[in-house]
């Protein structure tokens, strides 16, 4: 069983698999044309050129102190969270900005605050709600963090 020092935080322990994961992943693309070497190096440059941080960005809003049958009954993006709509219902269970998204697209984009919440978006990209397990959070952040990297690399000039 592995257990880290009480000083290893988990942004080390973060920063250190993506480190490990990018150059995997860039030797595999690019080893025939740039030595496994150059490319650790040129992974280390860039992130020491953008510095991640891996955190969950959470803003924190006021709680809707509206009675909830008076409350819209769209679910919001919320911070990754989609909860409940803090407006008034103005037209039938929904407030003006949800009731006029369902005559232009003829659906909510989050859906009902009680029915499940949407696994994809229109676009078929998965949508990440941060109430998973602290596992499948870390897997969301890895995964954030390498599409950022990644872009990053492709900016960076690779020269044999």
């Amino acid at each position: 069983m592995c257990h880290t020092s009480p000083g290893m935080d988990i942004q080390v322990i973060l920063r250190k698999l993506l480190i490990q994961e990018v150059i995997t992943e860039a030797t595999e693309l690019c080893d025939d044309i740039v030595g496994s070497g150059r490319i650790r190096d040129i992974v280390l440059q860039v992130l020491s050129e953008a510095n991640p941080v891996f955190e969950i960005p959470v803003k924190h809003c006021k709680p809707c102190i509206m009675n909830d049958s008076w409350r819209c009954c769209a679910r919001i993006w919320d911070s990754h969270r989609g909860s409940r709509c803090h407006s008034q219902i103005r037209f039938g269970e929904y407030c003006g900005k949800h009731h006029s998204e369902i005559e232009t697209k003829g659906y909510l984009q989050f859906s009902r605050y009680d029915e499940r919440r949407p696994e994809i978006n229109e676009k078929g990209t998965i949508i990440s709600w941060y109430d998973q397990s602290p596992i499948e959070v870390l897997s969301i952040i890895s995964r954030h963090q390498m599409v950022n990297l990644k872009k990053l690399i492709k900016r960076t000039e690779i020269t044999p």
